[in-house]
């Protein structure tokens, strides 16, 4: 999973997209270095709000269908789309992160299988099987189900396949159960019509339905992600501008978590600390090793300016000390 997230986001140079600045690796660890998100994820935001308005929605839907776009021109279907994938960063600009089950897709091969990303926003597709119990190939187009279940979700604070109405839908078993719950909801992506009588924005309403087509063929963005970004709901949006237009909203440098304790803590770190690479993982990771060109330029501008206001101000400067970019020998610089 790590190779694919890597391959798909060395592909990747987009300010809709969190970008890889470095790949390194020693006996124990691999590591990926992204940029700094400091303005937490959509789905905190969400809860701390209960909903977004019709232009915050708007917004951060158009800056998501054109980080799918860029991850479709590579040939990358992304398969895990929510609000949680969608970081923020410290001025309130919207990038989509975790490419952990984004996989290539081989045209030859007419699609990848399996089912991926979280229940309640993968695609029917995903969960459909032929007469021989062959599990039903498929492309690009579930990336724009998850979006269309993402846009119901910042308007009315929940996705249409994660309600009480899709966990209760079906009958002939239990629905108090977590199985029968999750059943429920598969359910419901195959064969329930959301209701979208409270989407009170007409174009945000047929939007919907068009994203929310449970046939992938009929699906709005089948032909092209251009099919979404001429819709009416985004008429407004000047796409070719849209990395420079100001964010709605502005979360600042505080901790955009649920609580700061949980910074740099994983549940499994204790069981993390025992893994070590052995030689054959080391040949594995051999070309593991990645600097960004871009963004090596962008971390010595940075300090070079940083060093230099501070001897503008008569404060120490480090700007003698090497650069840590040797750290990483031996590498390509991309």
């Amino acid at each position: 999973m790590c190779i694919a997230e890597r391959e798909a986001m060395e592909a990747i140079d987009s300010p809709f997209v969190v970008s890889l600045k470095y790949a390194f690796h020693n006996p124990s660890y691999v590591f990926l270095v992204l940029d700094l998100m400091m303005g937490g994820d959509l789905c905190y935001h969400l809860r701390n709000s209960g909903c977004f308005s019709l232009d915050q929605t708007r917004y951060y839907a158009a800056r998501t269908l054109l980080g799918l776009s860029i991850l479709h021109l590579h040939g990358f279907v992304y398969r895990d789309l929510k609000p949680e994938n969608i970081l923020l960063d410290s001025e309130g600009y919207s990038k989509i992160t975790d490419m952990g089950l984004a996989k290539y897709v081989d045209n030859k091969a007419r699609g990848v299988t399996g089912i991926c990303g979280t229940r309640g926003y993968w695609a029917p597709e995903m969960l459909i099987h032929d007469e021989d119990g062959h599990k039903s190939r498929y492309s690009f187009e579930v990336d724009w189900f998850s979006l269309g279940c993402c846009i119901h979700e910042f308007l009315l604070g929940m996705s249409p396949f994660r309600t009480d109405a899709a966990k209760n839908y079906g009958e002939g078993f239990d629905h108090t159960t977590r199985a029968g719950k999750d059943h429920a909801m598969d359910l419901a992506v195959m064969e329930m019509e959301p209701d979208l009588s409270k989407i009170t924005d007409d174009d945000c309403r047929d939007l919907l339905m068009g994203l929310l087509n449970k046939n992938p063929h009929r699906r709005l963005g089948s032909k092209g992600f251009q099919e979404i970004a001429h819709h009416p709901f985004f008429k407004d949006i000047p796409w070719e501008s849209l990395h420079r237009v100001p964010p709605p909203f502005h979360p600042g440098k505080k901790d955009n978590v649920v609580r700061g304790s949980e910074l740099g803590s994983f549940e499994d770190e204790k069981e993390i600390g025992t893994v070590r690479l052995d030689a054959e993982d080391q040949e594995f990771y051999a070309d593991w090793n990645y600097i960004s060109k871009k963004g090596a330029q962008e971390e010595l501008v940075e300090y070079f300016v940083t060093a230099a206001q501070a001897a503008s101000q008569g404060q120490p400067s480090n700007i003698h000390h090497p650069f840590s970019i040797h750290a990483f020998k031996p590498v390509t610089i991309h």
